[in-house]
């Protein structure tokens, strides 16, 4: 995949006064492909730090709660 990144980079030519890269259609594709693997993976770790995030707060919630009750019945 790696090759076909590089060649679809190599294949970039400078137009007056933008970058334009010419790239073939299946090159395009697999760039897409890479692009859209590669945010699936990062928003698949963030979901995943979001999620052990709120389950620790909630898990840190629920011993406050836990606690309190245990000394009011104590009481």
């Amino acid at each position: 995949m790696l090759s076909y990144v590089k060649h679809a980079l190599h294949n970039c030519r400078t137009l007056h006064p933008l970058l334009i890269c010419h790239i073939d259609a299946f090159h395009l594709f697999v760039l897409i492909q890479l692009l859209t693997y590669f945010l699936h993976v990062f928003f698949d770790c963030l979901s995943y730090s979001i999620n052990g995030v709120i389950k620790q707060k909630f898990f840190e919630l629920s011993n406050t709660t836990a606690n309190c009750l245990r000394k009011q019945n104590q009481q």
